[in-house]
């Protein structure tokens, strides 16, 4: 019977979807005082196995890090665009720098509202009421300090509420001078909208999510501690390690490095 449900989902979905669908059916079975139905069931590794074979492996597209070199080239491409409104430059100064200096998921950055803002002490602290690592929306409040403006995200956020006025704390805190709210999908693609003119071709290859792999990247390239790194950008595991990026100039670096290094013979 499985054998069959996994043959029909397989006229729509990937396997890693029928999996899931799988997985579900067996925990149903579970709860219910029944048998697992997977361990045993030779039949369905073996649909399963040709279902795998018939769809291939999935192109997955890479993405990249915007470093602190590129959100540099970004913040200076933002200021001097005429592009994009005068109004508009600061929510987009402001949120990049944001999501770089924060470690911010997109997703995490979109939904900031204007009362989970606040400046202490020359530093900037947002409150991030749901995130990933946070499904019972407890909450959790990062701490930005300052750097060099123009690259700095507390100048640039100040600048932002300075120009907005705006006090309610339920309203979204990056909007955007026609009154819509920041998403997903113009953050990236105003992004992709300023990369060609800072030498970037592969526009593809980018997202909102660059931020905060460029983030890990820049930390661990400036010697930050993988714990650090782990702790600011809020992973529960060593799931950051997969987000630093290893440049091929410091791959082909790595041969010299272990050839020169000084180590006892063993």
């Amino acid at each position: 019977m499985l054998s069959c449900f996994a043959a029909y989902l397989a006229k729509s979905v990937r396997p890693c979807t029928i999996s899931v669908y799988l997985s579900a059916v067996r925990n149903l079975h579970i709860e219910m005082g029944y048998a697992d139905p997977l361990p045993e069931s030779l039949l369905l590794k073996r649909v399963m196995k040709g279902i795998n074979r018939c769809h291939g492996t999935a192109v997955v597209t890479v993405r990249l890090p915007i470093t602190m070199p590129l959100l540099r080239s970004l913040i200076d491409t933002c200021r001097t665009t005429a592009l994009l409104s005068a109004g508009d430059k600061l929510v987009y100064q402001a949120a990049m720098l944001c999501a770089f200096f924060g470690f911010l998921r997109c997703a995490e950055l979109i939904n900031l509202k204007r009362g989970g803002v606040k400046f202490i002490s020359g530093r900037l602290q947002l409150f991030l009421a749901t995130s990933k690592t946070d499904p019972c929306g407890k909450g959790v409040t990062i701490t930005v300090g300052p750097a060099t403006p123009p690259y700095c995200a507390v100048r640039a956020l100040l600048l932002f509420l300075v120009r907005r006025q705006s006090r309610d704390p339920d309203d979204m805190l990056f909007v955007l001078s026609n009154g819509a709210a920041l998403t997903r999908s113009s953050f990236a693609a105003t992004v992709r909208l300023l990369l060609p003119t800072c030498g970037v071709t592969n526009l593809q290859n980018y997202s909102g999510h660059s931020f905060r792999i460029g983030a890990a990247t820049t930390a661990a390239l400036a010697g930050v501690s993988d714990s650090t790194i782990r702790v600011a950008g809020r992973w529960q595991s060593d799931a950051c390690l997969r987000y630093i990026r290893t440049s091929d100039t410091a791959k082909a670096e790595l041969a010299a490095r272990m050839s020169s290094a000084a180590m006892p013979y063993l």
